[in-house]
């Protein structure tokens, strides 16, 4: 919403650069908003200047209010009272009309906005009034919230689920010893930037607060915060731990496939195989690999090739969509995974080696196959993998097209 209609434009273009997935509106005037908040029902967040040609007294923040809309103000006009009297009206962020800088702040906070439904936060805290406050501002934010007021519920949910960001936000002092055997636990399984912690302290604790950063706390809040430093404290943290897990999931995906890439393979499959071997639970190692694909690449082009890595990626993954599936090399992939059945692996390898003869045409309109070598011993990686792959040369020696498993051998 905004009456400068070469703004509005401007605004409309970049916010469909980072959000091309929804719908955006214009209005000029406080009318035109209100009419189309009337029709549409779907609605979910706001850019808006304070003051429209027919409207100059905060009307419009009090609209979208009514209509539950997440705002974004973006004006000329500031004051400590016009900001206190938006922020009473709940608006989720308020920005000042001062140069691009500005524009791609506000832009990005629209952006932030959408995404935050997808973005979960759990509170800690046994202070009711503190909870409601920190709630209220982060729904405003439109956060998924989970409220917790025992560390050891919080602890037992981690093992179904983990949230985005956790907030510590003013325990009482009989229970502040607990937080700190709650951070050392988290940080034994999670890093800051799997887990990012806010504490919010009195400004009279700073040998807490100390503590708690030495213990893994990544960032603190004083308990008389605004609303513009809780937001943005929440935000910095949020985007910094997703831009570590973007950067991790660059590191550990192979580009062509989206499967796990090698060097991430031994990473995770060392630390399964360790707690297979110490739990005495059996596991399986397939080796796979696509038959003549030389052949493949040289009669019908890299292109194809590629798209015959890839379909045989992504029908391995959904056949073995619980394992570890990774491309070793080339042609090669690798999975591994618990056995509860040597019967039922020997069937799934069987399933997806027929899958691949009769659908290949179908995918990619060239016929090709695949070879599988599976071991279910070894008392290392190394040599469960040296076995699937013994496997796997007396199947491509018998003719490919086949399953040899170690069960057979025996």
């Amino acid at each position: 919403m905004e009456d400068q209609k070469s703004m509005a434009l401007l605004l409309r273009a970049r916010l469909l650069e980072c959000c091309p997935k929804f719908e955006i509106f214009l209005a000029h005037t406080f009318s035109e908003a209100k009419k189309i908040l009337e029709k549409e029902d779907s609605i979910q967040v706001c850019l808006t200047d304070l003051t429209l040609p027919d409207s100059s007294n905060y009307e419009i923040v009090d609209l979208l209010k009514s209509f539950k809309v997440a705002t974004v103000v973006f004006t000329g006009s500031y004051s400590e009272a016009v900001r206190h009297r938006v922020f009473d009206a709940h608006v989720a962020d308020y920005v000042i009309k001062d140069g691009q800088v500005s524009i791609d702040y506000a832009v990005s906070s629209v952006h932030s906005l959408l995404q935050n439904p997808e973005r979960t936060i759990w509170i800690l805290s046994d202070n009711i009034r503190s909870i409601h406050r920190t709630q209220g501002l982060l729904r405003i934010q439109r956060y998924q919230l989970k409220v917790f007021e025992d560390y050891i519920d919080l602890i037992r949910a981690l093992d179904d689920e983990v949230p985005d960001l956790l907030i510590i936000d003013r325990l009482s002092d009989e229970r502040k010893m607990s937080v700190y055997d709650l951070v050392r636990e988290i940080r034994t399984k999670y890093s800051d930037h799997d887990l990012p912690i806010i504490s919010i302290e009195k400004k009279n604790k700073i040998n807490q607060s100390i503590k708690l950063m030495k213990y893994g706390v990544g960032d603190l809040v004083s308990e008389n915060y605004s609303p513009e430093e809780l937001y943005l404290r929440v935000r910095k943290n949020l985007e910094q731990s997703q831009a570590y897990k973007d950067i991790k999931r660059i590191s550990e995906v192979d580009a062509l496939t989206q499967i796990y890439n090698r060097r991430a393979f031994f990473e995770k499959a060392e630390q399964m195989f360790e707690c297979y071997q110490n739990e005495k639970r059996k596991f399986f190692l397939i080796m796979v690999d696509i038959d003549h694909f030389k052949q493949v690449n040289d009669k019908y082009g890299h292109q194809i090739g590629d798209q015959a890595i890839i379909f045989t990626a992504t029908y391995l993954k959904s056949v073995f969509s619980n394992e570890l599936v990774a491309r070793f090399g080339g042609e090669e992939f690798i999975v591994l995974g618990e056995c509860d059945s040597v019967d039922k692996v020997s069937s799934l390898c069987e399933v997806f080696r027929q899958e691949i003869e009769v659908q290949s045409y179908a995918s990619i309109e060239v016929e090709f196959t695949v070879s599988q070598g599976v071991a279910f011993s070894g008392n290392s990686l190394d040599k469960a993998i040296a076995k699937a792959d013994e496997l796997l040369y007396e199947a491509k020696q018998a003719g490919r097209n086949q399953v040899v498993t170690e069960s057979q051998k025996r």
